[in-house]
């Protein structure tokens, strides 16, 4: 006798399936602009000025670098673990100067979270060009000037010359820029395709949690839902 399937199951299977499939293939991208995408991958150079400080208290999540990499193909762990690293990156710069009280910072999250739902389902509809065109733009406008804003607030010389300079030479050589940062066969000028290796992904990954934890730059999860509550208690 055939198996009975409960309605409510089939939608639910088919929303994972749409929302894992992608996720378990290589990640290959289309880069709407070398310019915007070299610009945004630049700023990851603040994880180097804290490694000559040697700030570890920030630079420990970069452990994550030396466990085996998962076969090439399937890295749905992988990919998870990027997502919810990324989603909690983006909800950080809502606590960002003088804007920072008024945000809630569980709305902050689920904007983000309910934003990177938007690209994964652009992803999986093929729409990789308008997916990363949103990114890269929320990256150089928005995700990059919150972090010049704090790195001002805290006097931050040598990271804000740093960041400055790193995008100074991006614009000037975008390509190159790109090389550096996801790898010299990575990207295909003819095709406008970016592959994003696992390793890659990892160091994003890194990037985004070492971000979080360096002193006065936005919270972890776990922190900011603590200090949510706390002012929500504070209030009443």
């Amino acid at each position: 006798m055939a198996q009975l399937v409960r309605p409510q199951e089939k939608p639910i299977a088919e929303l994972w399936a749409a929302l894992a499939t992608p996720l378990r293939k290589p990640l290959v991208v289309t880069v709407p602009s070398e310019t915007l995408v070299a610009l945004a991958a630049a700023h990851g150079v603040v994880d180097v000025v804290a490694l000559a400080r040697c700030d570890w208290a920030a630079l420990w999540p970069y452990l994550y670098l030396l466990f085996p990499i998962p076969i090439y193909g399937d890295q749905l762990a992988e990919m998870v673990l990027f997502f919810f690293c990324s989603v909690m990156h983006f909800a950080a710069d809502a606590n960002v100067g003088q804007y920072s009280s008024s945000w809630n910072v569980a709305a902050a999250i689920a904007s983000s979270f309910f934003l990177h739902l938007v690209l994964l389902r652009l992803h999986a509809l093929g729409c990789t060009h308008t997916a990363m065109l949103v990114v890269t733009v929320y990256l150089c406008f928005f995700h990059v000037g919150a972090l010049f804003v704090t790195l001002y607030e805290q006097r931050d010389v040598l990271a804000l010359a740093a960041v400055a300079l790193a995008s100074g030479f991006a614009a000037a050589d975008p390509r190159r820029a790109i090389a550096v940062a996801f790898g010299a066969d990575a990207y295909n000028p003819q095709t406008g395709a970016l592959r994003v290796d696992p390793r890659v992904l990892r160091i994003i990954s890194c990037h985004s949690l070492s971000t979080q934890l360096r002193k006065g730059r936005g919270y972890v999860a776990p922190v900011m839902l603590h200090e949510y509550f706390k002012q929500k208690l504070k209030l009443s």
